[in-house]
């Protein structure tokens, strides 16, 4: 997912998914403009504190940010993405052990390989890319 026309660290904090590469953009195309305002000021503040947080950690190579919001959502894919267990409802692969999951358990089990940063006041976790 591609961050376009972001202004303000609100519109920022809307997005459920943020890959780093798109705020290395931003960061870029905000710092060639001459005069910002207010809410510009503020995105940039708060791209750089994102950035020094995280540039050791695989900042241009694409660290992913998942809103805590989406965090079991994201943790249920992860673990079908991997092989753990098969989502395919509508495939002869399906496992149906995949409905008796605690899926909040797992998401609080996955925490424990990543960080949480505070974007525009919304909770995002992430780790090494």
């Amino acid at each position: 997912m591609q961050i376009k026309n972001v202004t303000s660290l609100e519109e920022l904090a809307s997005n459920d998914v943020i890959d780093s590469r798109d705020l290395v953009t931003l960061l870029d195309e905000l710092e060639q403009g001459d005069e910002h305002d207010e809410e510009e000021r503020e995105l940039i503040k708060a791209l750089k504190e994102i950035r020094e947080e995280c540039e050791t950690c695989g900042w241009t190579d694409g660290i992913g940010f998942i809103r805590d919001s989406c965090w079991t959502e994201y943790c249920r894919e992860f673990a079908s993405d991997v092989g753990y267990v098969k989502a395919d409802r509508d495939g002869d692969n399906f496992n149906p052990l995949f409905n008796c999951i605690d899926w909040d358990m797992w998401a609080e089990f996955m925490q424990q390989d990543y960080q949480a940063i505070d974007i525009g006041g919304t909770e995002y976790y992430w780790r090494e890319a």
